[in-house]
């Protein structure tokens, strides 16, 4: 129960990090991406599968990959708007994009195939 309302709440906070940019507490977008990004990815990773199907599998490292690259976009984010390290305006979208690409992609085809394997 606990681990849904966390993902559920990650899940919040990383809209409310790509929408907060346009609002007056742009500011804060960056933190509040990057800890939702992190709560989402952390509840994902404690989620585990131990069939022997090598399709879920796969679909489920597709998941765990764009968890990753969701961190990863908000560690630019969070470089592009306090200006330190590398500088690379705009990559957290591109990266963004391909992680929300990947988990669009991983949960449908994980919707259309758990159900026939159950079966």
């Amino acid at each position: 129960m606990l681990e849904t309302v966390l993902l559920y709440l990650g899940g919040v906070l990383l809209v409310g990090g790509i929408v907060l940019p346009i609002t007056p507490l742009a500011p804060y977008a960056a933190y509040v991406f990057l800890i939702g990004s992190l709560l989402y990815g952390l509840m994902q990773w404690r989620q585990c599968y131990d069939g022997d199907d090598l399709v879920v599998k796969r679909l489920r490292r597709i998941l765990l990959l764009s968890d990753v690259l969701f961190v990863a976009s908000a560690v630019l984010l969070l470089m592009e708007t306090k200006y330190f390290g590398l500088y690379l305006p705009g990559a957290w979208k591109i990266v963004m994009l391909i992680a929300a690409v990947q988990q669009i992609y991983a949960v449908f085809r994980l919707s259309s195939t758990l159900p026939h394997r159950e079966a």
